[in-house]
């Protein structure tokens, strides 16, 4: 979907763990995992976002090696076919996946792995900064100030300057807002970041928005995560009708046709 100002691209959520908050455990089967993602670039997804390694709240970190034995079938089975995106916050995953052709690197952390950035830049590739109230991967402390929106600004304005340092084009750089428990338990944080991050144009010209199945959009009747699904869509679809001054909006789900659906029905 684009406009004369703004191309919105899906990015196929893979998480290939046991331990994710809706999806854990169900690709863990390399075969499963490349038939969707196959599945999803034919519903209309632009990136896949392969992760090896949980980051909900209360995960555990797990070594590298094993990291990269849950994602390595698929990427390297998968990386000269499509658009695969990684969500890691290591430096050696990153490099391991564009070797293997991998476009894309989404790292929660923002450089906690100072070697990150440098990686990236080495391959041309893009990479995603993402604004976390909290310290490092899997600590989950919450956001404890008064303007979260500004946080990020703060947070995200210093990663580019460091990403940049170090070899990283700004066209290359993708900022993500952040959203539900890596903010806070209070819905009312992400709220305020979905209201006010289209401030981050001033920092880029590109976000990523992940707010699909996110706890914030908790419904009282639902059975599982997936049941936020059609909420996921149309909070997506809102936020793509807001007037704003990105040239790229990257919007990370679950289930891709639905929001193809929502998004594209007039494409």
């Amino acid at each position: 979907m684009s406009s004369s100002k703004l191309t919105i691209k899906l990015v196929g959520i893979l998480n290939v763990t046991p331990d994710s908050f809706s999806d854990g455990g169900i690709f863990l089967d390399p075969k499963r995992a490349i038939h969707s993602a196959l599945t999803m670039i034919e519903q209309g997804a632009a990136f896949i976002d392969v992760g090896g390694v949980s980051t909900r709240p209360g995960s555990k970190e797990v070594p590298l090696d094993e990291e990269w034995a849950r994602i390595g079938p698929v990427v390297q089975a998968l990386g000269k076919r499509i658009p695969l995106s990684i969500d890691t916050y290591r430096a050696e995953i990153a490099r391991r996946a564009l070797d293997c052709g991998a476009q894309m690197i989404n790292d929660v952390t923002a450089l906690h792995d100072h070697a990150m950035a440098s990686t990236v830049a080495r391959y041309s590739a893009k990479l995603v900064l993402m604004y976390s109230a909290h310290q490092r991967a899997h600590c989950f402390d919450g956001y404890q100030g008064n303007d979260i929106v500004q946080s990020a600004h703060s947070f995200l304005a210093a990663k580019i300057k460091m990403a940049e340092s170090q070899g990283m084009s700004p066209d290359a750089l993708i900022l993500d807002p952040g959203m539900g428990g890596f903010l806070s338990k209070d819905p009312a944080d992400s709220w305020a970041m979905l209201k006010g991050c289209g401030s981050l144009h001033e920092l880029c010209p590109r976000l990523m928005l992940g707010v699909s199945r996110k706890s914030f959009l908790r419904i009282q009747s639902e059975q599982a995560a997936r049941d936020r699904d059609r909420v996921s869509a149309l909070l997506s679809h809102e936020f793509c009708q807001r007037p704003n001054k990105f040239k790229e909006l990257y919007l990370r789900v679950h289930n891709i046709a639905l929001h193809h659906a929502w998004l594209f029905a007039d494409a």
